[in-house]
Order: C-alpha cells, then sequence, then structure tokens
C-alpha cells in the first residue's frame, strides 16, 4: 500500500530498491527492508505531465517505474 509519506508498506517494512553496485543496469529489483524514513524508500504516482508514467508508480530519487515480471517472480523497476 502506497502511504501518505510515499512508502510502499508491507508492516514495518517499506519497498526499495537495490541497485546493481554500479547503477548501470536498465533494470533492478526491488525488495522489502526495514523502513528508515529515507529518500530511497519514497514513490509516487505518475502524472498526466509524464506521460509513460501516468498510472505507474514512480521511484522519487531515480524516476524509475515499478513493474513486476512474472518470469523472473520479482519486482522491478526500469528507465520507463
Amino acid at each position: 500500500m502506497l502511504t501518505a509519506k510515499g512508502e510502499i508498506r508491507s508492516a514495518a517494512r517499506c519497498l526499495e530498491p537495490e541497485e546493481d553496485g554500479e547503477g548501470t543496469s536498465a533494470n533492478w529489483n526491488a525488495t522489502f527492508v526495514v523502513c528508515n524514513g529515507g529518500e530511497s524508500q519514497k514513490w509516487r504516482f505518475g502524472s498526466e505531465e509524464e506521460d509513460k508514467s501516468l498510472g505507474r508508480l514512480v521511484h522519487v530519487q531515480s524516476g524509475r517505474c515499478l513493474a513486476f515480471q512474472v518470469r523472473k517472480k520479482a519486482l522491478v523497476f526500469g528507465h520507463e
């Protein structure tokens, strides 16, 4: 659930992206970790001005959109 603070929460855990170490991967995994209130755990809904992200959940810090890949059974987010 997206909270008023912009966190995607499951109990006391918040969704946060896992970088590939170099920040070069087009798609990163996202996992639930202990909430810390940091910017890396902030999300928002895409707006009409951002046509490609309208209705999508966007990571505030990176601008990447959240998606679910069935083959990988994982939450990932990429450039769009």
